[in-house]
């Protein structure tokens, strides 16, 4: 929680998943900033999708806070769908936690080189 608070900017989101790993997050955060638990377990690709369109549409940027190879979303489907369309700014594993990845929500340009 604290690396997050330290770098947030307004304008942010923290999506998790599972969503089970914003409690801990959400206890140090204390209602700073604001949460996203709105992927389900399993995650579907429509389900990702509308996730990801409502947070750019709402967000300038989005910290994604998930297991890799988690039985919900095994192919990682999310970070896919994420890495995709929004440019990827940083990201940190945490043992025993998960990974952390920021997002800026503007989408890429396709058709640069």
């Amino acid at each position: 929680s604290s690396y997050v608070l330290e770098r947030a900017q307004p304008g942010d989101v923290v999506l998790f998943f599972p969503r089970w790993l914003a409690k801990p997050f959400d206890y140090y955060a204390r209602g700073r900033l604001v949460l996203s638990m709105d992927l389900p377990v399993p995650v579907t690709a429509q389900a990702a999708q509308d996730v990801v369109t409502d947070m750019a549409q709402r967000y300038q940027r989005l910290w994604f806070v998930w297991q890799r190879g988690h039985y919900g979303d095994p192919e990682g489907t999310v970070k896919k769908m994420l890495d995709s369309r929004f440019r990827l700014v940083e990201e940190v594993d945490f043992p025993a936690v998960g990974s952390l990845t920021l997002y800026s929500l503007e989408p890429l340009a396709k058709g640069l080189n």
